[in-house]
This record gives structure tokens, C-alpha cells and sequence, in this order.
């Protein structure tokens, strides 16, 4: 009984302090508190969802919603003038390790890499 009487005391101060701080029945939690603001969840949002698959190599689909193919090694090409001779210090085999593992880097790994092949 004791503590309803300092409810009801408590309310009009309450209800000016609310006033004061700007809090208006919308940002009022069902349970009487104030809510707060959530916060954005961009792991979630289309376009994250978008770039991390196309970054990553994987099939994906655009903006416009057409269905864009998974990344994949270009074919070799003939290097015979060339003066580093990739196609023949570097395998097949070794040209897909290092693709699988250029497209499992992150956004800043990818920034940061150099390659000299």
C-alpha cells in the first residue's frame, strides 16, 4: 500500500521529467521503461549480402535480379614472349590454391595484397 501512494506521488515528476528529456508516448516500451533506437543490422541488408558474394566468388544476383555466375580461373594463355614464364613455373593446380585462397581473403586482405607472380 505504502509504495502506491509514492507511485501515484512519483508520476506528476516523472511525467515532467519525461516532458523535459523529450520522451513522447511513441518511444514508451510496452513495459513503461523508454525503449531505445535499434541498431542497424547491415549484416543482413541486400546489397551486404550482395558484395560479400561477389567478393567471395560465389554465383550471386544482381541488382536488376539476374543470376551472375560464379568466379572462375580464366583460361591460360599462351606465354611464349613472355619474360617471367607463368605458365610454366606455375601449375594448375597451384593457380587454383591461390585463387581458392585470394577469394577466402576479406575485404582488407584483398586491399593489401600484392601479388608478383
Amino acid at each position: 500500500m505504502a509504495t502506491a501512494n509514492i507511485d501515484q506521488e512519483m508520476e506528476p515528476a516523472l511525467n515532467q521529467n519525461e516532458e523535459l528529456l523529450g520522451i513522447t508516448p511513441s518511444r514508451r516500451s510496452p513495459h513503461g521503461g523508454v525503449s531505445r533506437k535499434r541498431k542497424a543490422d547491415r549484416s543482413s541488408w541486400k546489397q551486404s549480402v550482395r558484395k560479400i558474394q561477389r567478393q567471395s566468388g560465389k554465383a550471386y544476383k544482381n541488382t536488376k535480379g539476374e543470376q551472375m555466375p560464379k568466379r572462375s580461373i580464366v583460361a591460360l594463355k599462351s606465354c611464349r614472349n613472355c619474360k617471367f614464364k607463368c605458365s610454366t613455373n606455375i601449375s594448375e593446380i597451384e593457380r587454383q590454391i591461390i585463387f581458392d585462397n585470394f577469394r577466402t581473403l576479406d575485404d582488407d586482405g584483398k586491399k593489401h595484397v600484392s601479388l608478383y607472380l
